[in-house]
């Protein structure tokens, strides 16, 4: 995505010296996303972000290469044998099912998948005034070979996925209707705060920095693969997970290199050599 964490990932990683930056969203600029959406302005507003978001960092005159694709990774060929080609994936969405795509890619093309998130909530304060009470960023770094996969984090599970796809099929899907279907809603509270979607995607830059020419040092309590930064308190700490023991993306590797017949063995994504 390349709204509040995304774009100023994308316009920071852009200055950093990276050779080619892919951009993938579906989503056209709306009016309120113009507080946290770094590069875009309000001619741009009902234009595609990506695009217009590659016409800035074009704009800023670095060497990079961008390519854009309006597109949902789950339902375009073409946006996914993009991401395939990637070394590194960002992970910049709302999107549990786009989520679930990026989780199953990093493992079939041995990837590196740093997926950033937000959460955080706002109540009106003893004197009626609205006050943030909490919001944290959160960074997932996970490899083929270490790190726990994004169910196993508790970032991801099936009942919300499936939610969505039921919202795509009836956009005015009730929270009574879910009920009854026995699904749930995942999505987090997270107030669009520009200085702290910023600060998030400065973290994953630094992670990223960190894998190229590790720096950093550990405590025994933080986790390489999941760490949260929290706003209100000034503390980084890190959740613990159970996880699954049986996982087939973390565990048992099942998807480690799997061999597709079509693109992440979807039909609906098509053989590769069907758009080439």
């Amino acid at each position: 995505g390349n709204d509040g964490t995304g774009s100023p990932f994308a316009t920071l990683i852009a200055r950093s010296g990276i050779g080619e930056l892919i951009l993938i969203d579906d989503d056209e600029l709306e009016r309120s996303n113009l507080n946290r959406v770094r590069g875009l302005r309000a001619k741009d507003v009902n234009d595609p972000k990506s695009v217009k978001l590659k016409e800035f960092i074009d704009s800023i005159g670095v060497s990079v290469k961008v390519a854009a694709f309006k597109a949902n990774v789950d339902e375009s060929p073409q946006a996914l044998d993009a991401l395939a080609s990637c070394d590194v994936v960002i992970g910049c969405t709302d999107d549990f099912i786009g989520r679930e795509v990026m989780n199953t890619a990093l493992y079939v093309y041995a990837q590196l998948l740093i997926d950033i998130g937000l959460g955080g909530k706002v109540c009106n304060g003893l004197d009626g005034q609205p006050t943030l009470r909490y919001h944290h960023g959160r960074v997932s770094c996970i490899m083929p070979e270490s790190g726990q996969c994004l169910f196993c984090q508790d970032i991801l599970r099936d009942v919300w996925i499936s939610t969505q796809y039921e919202r795509r099929k009836n956009p005015d899907l009730t929270e009574e209707e879910i009920k009854e279907k026995y699904l749930e809603d995942g999505d987090t509270d997270a107030p669009g705060v520009g200085p702290f979607t910023s600060a998030t995607a400065d973290f994953a830059i630094a992670t990223l920095f960190d894998l190229i020419k590790p720096y950093r040092w550990f405590p025994p309590e933080l986790r390489k693969d999941l760490f949260e930064i929290d706003f209100v308190q000034m503390e980084i700490r890190s959740r613990k997970t159970e996880g699954d023991p049986e996982c087939p993306y973390c565990c048992e590797k099942n998807f480690l290199l799997l061999k597709e017949g079509n693109r992440l063995n979807r039909p609906i994504l098509g053989k590769r050599d069907e758009y080439t």
